[in-house]
């Protein structure tokens, strides 16, 4: 069952979305254990035999609070999650990220790229950074939560007004399918 549901994920989401967590069989056996931890379940849906569909539920919980939308999330690599961007127009620009986490994040990257090309990068010189972007608020930017106006106000942000142009020309990403509850 659990290969079936992979299986049945991976090709749904391939074909409807950019970024996803591809999924696999422990992926599955894990998810059952953690429902089931909980007293709940993992319910699912076919039509006409194949799966369709498949949904966590626990007891007590009504369709207003499945829909409640949670989002957390973690940029791991930061070069692969800047090339996966999409840009509105012609852009270059050089600045610094920083990560107390994660410490292959920090680093000073050039980002250049037109709507066509799609973002090219490379590694900057710090010397060269026109700013500083936490890993916090580029994750919020990237993701449309934050606009570059917002992000300039949180702690650990600085941005020339060049700067704050140029990460405006980055589209967020949309056709994204998180759905890890944590």
């Amino acid at each position: 069952m659990c290969r079936e549901l992979a299986e049945a994920a991976n090709r749904c989401l391939a074909g409807k979305y950019r970024v996803f967590a591809i999924r696999d069989e422990a992926y599955y056996r894990r998810l059952i254990k953690e429902y089931e931890s909980d007293a709940g379940k993992l319910k699912i849906y076919r039509r006409d035999g194949e799966i369709v569909d498949c949904r966590g539920e626990y007891p007590g919980e009504t369709q207003e609070t499945q829909e409640t939308p949670k989002i957390m999330v973690r940029i791991v690599d930061v070069r692969r999650m800047l090339m996966a961007l999409s840009l509105r127009s012609l852009t270059g620009v050089c600045f610094c990220v920083t990560d107390p986490v994660v410490k292959e994040n920090n680093r000073c990257v050039v980002l250049t790229g037109t709507e066509f090309s799609g973002v090219m990068l490379m590694d900057g010189k710090r010397e060269n950074a026109e700013g500083t972007v936490s890993i916090a608020a580029l994750s919020s930017l990237v993701f449309g939560a934050e606009t570059v106006e917002e992000i300039c106000l949180e702690d650990g942000v600085e941005m020339t007004e060049r700067m704050k142009g140029e990460m405006e020309k980055i589209v967020p990403l949309a056709e994204i399918y998180l759905n890890e509850t944590v």
